[in-house]
């Protein structure tokens, strides 16, 4: 497993934030066609009350909005030199081999893919923190998450 990853990160007067980062994983357990993945996030923030706009009240007292979007890879659920055409171990398995009765063999356990690539989960959240009357803290947030090309083994 090897793995760089670089960081952007940028705040104007306290109002206005922002963070990226991109992130490039390699790992030995996919073929040559995807070794490497790239996984980026972002994530910004306005802090309102910060604005001439905003009203100074003893109600609400700092309010912020957040959103962030991220992408991270997986190849823990996947065993080592999966996107190869491995051969059965052992003693073999017998086989019926024309009229002369059994034959011991080796068969492959799973055949190659060397298309075999990351799994991907993506993540947003999108919210707000807030503090009522200098002393109650509110947050809120709304989060989706989504995996794609999950690594399962399939019998076959």
């Amino acid at each position: 497993m090897s793995s760089i990853f670089g960081r952007l990160t940028y705040n104007y007067d306290q109002k206005y934030l922002f963070t990226g980062i991109l992130r490039r994983d390699g790992s030995s357990r996919f073929g040559t066609n995807n070794h490497y993945g790239y996984f980026p996030s972002a994530q910004v923030g306005w802090v309102v009350n910060r604005e001439n706009f905003f009203p100074k009240t003893r109600i609400l007292n700092n309010l912020k909005i957040r959103l962030s979007y991220g992408v991270v890879g997986n190849d823990m659920s996947l065993g080592d030199f999966q996107y190869e055409s491995v051969i059965a171990g052992g003693g073999g398995s017998n086989y019926i081999f024309g009229n002369d009765g059994l034959a011991v063999g080796y068969s492959t356990t799973s055949p190659a893919n060397p298309n075999l690539k990351w799994e991907q989960t993506s993540s947003l959240d999108a919210g707000f923190d807030a503090i009522l009357f200098n002393s109650l803290s509110v947050t809120f947030d709304y989060y989706s998450k989504k995996t794609t090309g999950m690594l399962l083994q399939v019998q076959i």
